[in-house]
This record gives structure tokens, sequence and C-alpha cells, in this order.
């Protein structure tokens, strides 16, 4: 999983930008140990620096949602409170598709309020905004700017549909019930 924190310390000389990269650190100890932290820059035309966060060490993600539930709902919960500290900290941040999965898996235990015993996700795609023409740039770094479009069916009787920007933002959601194949 990948994440850019915005660098908050650049172009302001009375930050500390050693106590930013240490308190980053340890907001992500909540995720994982497994961190690498590196130096990006995502700006279009003028320069905007940041820290990518590349976060290893969650073994189920490639796993299918429902094949470890638990796991995942548990990480979903932590992702958003990551994201809440980082972002009332230092501001600016851009996730990934993973992140992205995150977040509508904590939406969904939200609306569906814990009465959840089945999670697919059926469909995703990537809607790339502005992609940095960059050539040494991969992953997020090159992609910063993307809306993530993911489609899930929940306790099957259910499809949830959401558009996720990289800023962390919800969109669009919407909910079909497709427990009442009349109706349907």
């Amino acid at each position: 999983m990948e994440i850019i924190v915005i660098d908050p310390t650049y172009d302001h000389p009375n930050r500390d930008r050693e106590k930013f990269i240490e308190d980053l650190k340890n907001y992500v100890l909540g995720l994982s140990n497994d961190v690498q932290l590196n130096d990006t820059d995502i700006g279009r035309a003028a320069s905007l620096p940041g820290v990518l966060l590349i976060i290893g060490g969650l073994f189920f993600l490639g796993d299918k949602i429902n094949k470890n539930l638990e796991a995942w709902t548990s990480l979903a919960k932590k992702f958003k409170m990551f994201l809440v500290k980082i972002g009332r900290e230092f501001g600016g941040y851009r996730i990934d598709e993973t992140g992205a999965t995150l977040l509508a898996i904590e939406r969904i235990l939200n609306l569906e309020q814990g009465s959840i015993s089945s999670i697919e996700k059926i469909c995703g795609n990537i809607l790339t905004i502005y992609p940095l023409m960059v050539r040494e740039l991969d992953g997020l770094n090159k992609k910063p700017d993307a809306l993530y479009v993911q489609i899930f069916k929940v306790n099957e009787n259910s499809v949830y549909i959401f558009g996720i920007k990289s800023k962390g933002l919800i969109e669009i959601e919407y909910k079909i019930n497709t427990a009442d194949w009349m109706g349907f």
C-alpha cells in the first residue's frame, strides 16, 4: 500500500522536518512495522514535495476480503484513524487503490451497523486525473490524483458503488438492494 503525505515543512523554515518524519513514522506504526519512507515531488507545474510511504507487512491484502473479514475490518478502522491523524497534523495526502478499498470497507461497516457476514469487491477501476509526466516515477508517485471506482457485494443482498478520490474523500456512494428480485 502506498500513501503520499505532503511535506508541511516545505517552504516553512520555522517547521522541523526531522520532527515531521519522526511523527509520521510513529503514526504509521499503528498500521505496520514494515514501512519505507521516500522523498517525492508530486507538483505538476511547481514543486510539491512529499513523503511516499510504502507500507508492507499487511499479508492478508492479497486475500479475498471474506477470507479474512476480521483482519480487513480491523485494518480499515485503523487506516481511517491514521488518515484523520495525518490530515489533522500534516494536511494533504494521497492514497492508492488499496487505501480506497479500506475506506470503502470502513464506510460499509458504518452503514451496515456491524451486521456483515460477507463483503466481496466485485469491480474496481482507476481513473487517473493528472498523471505526472516524469519518466522515473511509478505507482502512486506517477498518478497521485485519481478517482477509484469500486463496487462491493455485501451480505449477498446489497451492492455498494463508491467513487473515492485519492485525497481520501468518498465522492460517490450508492447502495442497490439486490435481495428483492421483483423490485430489482
